[in-house]
């Protein structure tokens, strides 16, 4: 199956929903009357969180009364990969129902994915999740004895995945590594002259000697956004992750990839009281956990730490292009910079 070459709509601008064609759509098609609608910040769709009366969740069973989470896709998005993404997450719960994911529900019409023409003309596809209680893992304090739960988390949804396919799936994403080649045009974007210098020669170390290896290892659909922002947790449970969220970015790529992306985060997460993660402390806790339920292969892990610093790369390019040619949204797509940054330095400075 060759990759499916599409323009990527990230970064698209289009005509943003508000809170009172939110509440229509709920109410219209699917019979739920928002006691409230907040808005929550993404990179390319609108999402609402929805508060709901009890009662409301009758008609579905939804196991959270708190409500629900309410995305309309960018317009411009191919319904290819959101077919995708839905189709990855409803593999995964009946591959293994103990992982923690959100439910879909479908439509008055039994639709989980429907097409509805908004008054502006935009036809948007539009679906409701439930809602998932909890705290993320970006702020929760947590030991390296979590982090490697964490990782074993991980692990489980990488296993439910490994013989999902969809013809949609060998797509070319921005945000997959394997396009980290795709960057050095965007380079210009990184207004410090000196950091654009560190990003392009990490960026040819990657594309020349990194990737190559890489396409020689296990590949198959991936989650590939398994971050602080998309992970619920709960200290006082013994799995701690009691939420996996978004699968928006989920491609057909390789299974170390998957849990490079996943590293590259783990240092800017809090640590418990007494523990200090260091520069790779972190990251390495949630490989140990993944390596629990799945080996990984000596060269795995080899490309596992080149990897995250390439994350760390593709962040910190695609965050300053996005933010300089789509100024309306920089708020949100540049807000991680400096930390990304940070991490990009310690990282790369420290003995690995």
């Amino acid at each position: 199956m060759t990759e499916t070459q599409r323009d990527s709509t990230i970064g698209s601008a289009f005509a943003r929903a508000d809170a009172g064609t939110a509440a229509w759509l709920l109410d219209r098609h699917w019979g739920i009357q928002a006691r409230s609608l907040s808005r929550l910040d993404t990179e390319n769709d609108d999402t609402f969180r929805v508060g709901v009366r009890a009662e409301a969740d009758a008609r579905t069973g939804a196991p959270d009364p708190t409500g629900y989470i309410l995305k309309l896709a960018n317009p411009a998005e191919d319904p290819a990969d959101i077919e995708l993404q839905t189709s990855a997450l409803l593999h995964s719960s009946r591959r293994d129902p103990s992982l923690p994911l959100q439910r879909i529900i479908p439509s008055l019409e039994g639709d989980l994915l429907p097409r509805i023409t908004l008054e502006n003309g935009d036809v948007r596809i539009v679906r409701v999740l439930t809602f998932l209680r909890g705290t993320l893992l970006n702020d929760t304090p947590c030991s390296r004895a979590q982090l490697r739960a964490t990782g074993r988390s991980m692990a489980k949804l990488a296993a439910a995945l490994r013989d999902f396919t969809h013809p949609a799936a060998r797509r070319s994403l921005p945000w997959d590594l394997l396009q980290l080649g795709t960057l050095e045009p965007k380079l210009g974007a990184v207004a410090d002259p000196a950091v654009r210098a560190e990003m392009a020669t990490a960026l040819t170390a990657l594309v020349g000697e990194t990737l190559p290896r890489l396409r020689t290892t296990r590949r198959q659909v991936i989650h590939n956004d398994f971050h602080g922002g998309n992970v619920i947790v709960d200290p006082t449970d013994p799995t701690f992750v009691t939420g996996i969220l978004d699968f928006g970015d989920t491609v057909d790529s390789f299974l170390v990839a998957d849990l490079a992306v996943a590293m590259s985060y783990a240092g800017g997460y809090p640590s418990a009281s007494g523990e200090n993660h260091g520069p790779w402390a972190a990251a390495d806790a949630l490989r140990d956990g993944y390596s629990e339920i799945t080996p990984l292969t000596e060269l795995e892990r080899e490309l596992l730490h080149p990897l995250a610093v390439g994350r760390l790369v593709q962040r910190y390019v695609l965050g300053s292009w996005l933010a300089a040619t789509h100024p309306a949204n920089a708020d949100y797509t540049a807000k991680n910079l400096r930390l990304t940054l940070d991490q990009f330095t310690s990282m790369t400075s420290s003995t690995r």
